[in-house]
């Protein structure tokens, strides 16, 4: 072999060369460094680290602070590879300063995202946001503009996790235009899916939707198959959420094909099969939902996924509330929520605790719904505004049962600022349900008829057409009081019936209201028969002369009795 041969060295000869304390700080820092690249690959952090620091020692004697930044930042690398946030942190400080030191911004950017990512994985969700839109702008002034791009999802995700979904979106859109102006068009379909979601969050579905049409079509456009199956998978699963469930069904049912093929976790089935199953239980299609719910739960089971399992048995016990099945539907939530809190995770046992406390009341024991929420903050967790709105619903009944209606009131009136611009609009309904039994207590029943008019109309809108006219029934007016003289006229048996006038026509204040029905008896024996004055009975009597019954009122009731049951996804 010649010797000008640019065959790199062995291992052993760059662990020799590292440890040669005769060569010079800059030949010795090399080697440690590729020594430190080798671990990497190998996946050997602690190596790594060990090997990346003798680099950067190495380094700073030189005196070359670019480099000796590049070992600090493999340093943090592999730190947060083993789950070390703290550590890396200070790692990725050090490169910081070194490019810094030598105008090195495009370095300097993958140092902060590195920082950025520490304080997310410590959840300190402010010092990330600052961090990483440093870092955004510092890769826009090195015309890194994907780079810029993934910093906005980032912080993007990390302003929905806590609630802050009009700023969430703003980060998503500025993502996409970034990703459009890189050339990077799956990137710009991903932050388009995160759009997607902002907009669901909020409840403006038909802008998700258009979202994620517009979606599948850059999907076909890309020619790649995995994108276009989850792209497939997210359209379906918003027309499940908005009702459309023919539609869905078909994007859903097209996504399951795809993800059944080879090289597919079961566990992507299983997530177009949660919504394949709300789907066919609306089309009325329930054998094939029953089967489909067997095979979620098998799935489940065998995977050991116990929040799933919990959050199932949470919904199937709201529907048994719908129902009626208000023991059933207890035991069943109670049982859930204990399940989470026992088993599962943090989301599980939230969603569950909800659910429990929605079936409370709507089985009449608001008393209990406190104690199952176990917390009067309804935003804490940064939940979509579909679940923060159903909390403090919960919350308004709690306190009307206890007595403070003007809590109760001023709750219910914050759901209806938090759905105005979305389509929750079953939601606004039973805010407006509840707005008309608090303004029936205080006997301002002019606001309460016309609190209630609303409650119907969107009860209709929403499709709840059970809930609307049972609402209805209490807005007809009650015909006036008859004294019993005027309402009973005894007739002798040879009395012929009276002529029925027209209903536009004024009574005569001789005929009577109504007429006591003759028994079967009477009109197969003859007149001569049962004929005394009074022999009728007043059971007999047309019912048309009561007064239409009042609908029973729940006052503690939150969710509407055909609302869609709850789902996290996500």
């Amino acid at each position: 072999m010649d010797d000008d041969d640019d065959t790199p060295p062995t291992y052993e000869e760059m662990w020799a060369m590292a440890n040669d304390l005769t060569l010079p700080a800059i030949m010795r820092a090399e080697n440690w460094y590729h020594l430190a690249q080798h671990s990497w690959f190998k996946n050997e952090f602690n190596e790594c680290i060990a090997m990346a620091e003798m680099s950067e020692i190495c380094w700073r004697d030189a005196g070359y602070s670019e480099n000796e930044g590049e070992a600090a930042y493999w340093q943090g690398r592999a730190n947060l590879r083993l789950e070390q946030p703290m550590k890396a942190l200070d790692c990725f400080e050090r490169a910081v300063e070194c490019y810094h030191s030598v105008g090195q911004e495009r370095l300097q950017a993958d140092a902060l995202y590195g920082c950025a990512e520490c304080h997310q994985a410590m959840e300190n969700t402010d010092e990330a946001l600052v961090l990483f839109e440093s870092a955004a702008r510092f890769y826009l002034a090195a015309d890194n503009a994907w780079m810029a791009g993934d910093c906005r999802i980032e912080m993007g995700e990390l302003r929905g996790s806590r609630g802050e979904l009009t700023e969430a979106l703003n980060d998503f859109t500025q993502a996409r235009s970034l990703f459009e102006k890189a050339g990077h068009s799956t990137m710009a379909h991903r932050a388009s899916d995160r759009m997607a979601s902002a907009h669901i969050e909020m409840g403006q579905l038909a802008d998700a939707i258009r979202i994620l049409r517009e979606n599948i079509d850059l999907a076909v456009f890309l020619e790649n198959p995995s994108v276009l199956g989850y792209a497939q998978y997210r359209l379906g699963w918003t027309l499940t959420i908005n009702e459309e469930h023919g539609e869905a069904l078909h994007w859903l049912d097209i996504a399951r094909v795809y993800f059944s093929g080879p090289g597919h976790s079961d566990f992507y089935k299983a997530e177009i099969d949660m919504q394949r199953l709300d789907s066919l239980k609306a089309l009325g299609r329930s054998s094939e939902a029953s089967q489909v719910a067997r095979g979620l739960r098998a799935y489940w089971r065998s995977v050991g996924n116990h929040a799933r399992l919990a959050v199932f048995d949470a919904n199937d016990a709201f529907e048994l509330a719908v129902s009626k099945e208000f023991d059933e539907a207890r035991r069943m939530a109670a049982s859930a929520a204990e399940r989470a809190k026992r088993e599962c995770g943090d989301w599980a046992e939230r969603v569950t605790r909800l659910t429990l406390a929605e079936v409370e009341v709507m089985s009449g024991h608001p008393e209990n719904a406190r104690n199952a929420l176990e917390s009067d903050l309804a935003e804490q967790w940064g939940d979509s505004v579909f679940n923060r709105t159903r909390h403090l619903m919960v919350l308004a009944a709690v306190a009307k049962h206890e007595g403070r209606p003007n809590e109760a009131r001023g709750i219910t009136e914050r759901v209806i600022e938090l759905v105005e611009g979305t389509n929750l609009v079953g939601v606004t309904a039973q805010a407006y349900e509840m707005l008309s039994t608090l303004a029936d207590a205080e006997r301002d029943h002019a606001r309460a008829q016309d609190m209630r008019a609303k409650a119907v109309a969107l009860f209709l809108a929403d499709g709840q057409v059970a809930r609307a006219n049972e609402i209805a029934r209490s807005l007809l007016p009650e015909p006036p009081e008859v004294g019993r003289s005027a309402e009973w006229r005894v007739l002798g048996a040879d009395a012929s019936p009276p002529r029925v006038e027209s209903e536009s026509s004024p009574r005569s204040q001789e005929m009577p209201r109504s007429r006591p029905r003759r028994t079967p008896s009477a009109e197969q024996d003859g007149p001569g028969s049962n004929s005394a004055q009074g022999s009728t009975p007043l059971a007999e009597s047309d019912s048309s002369a009561q007064p239409p019954s009042e609908p029973q009122e729940n006052p503690g009731e939150t969710p509407d009795a055909d609302s869609a049951t709850p789902s996290e996804t996500s």
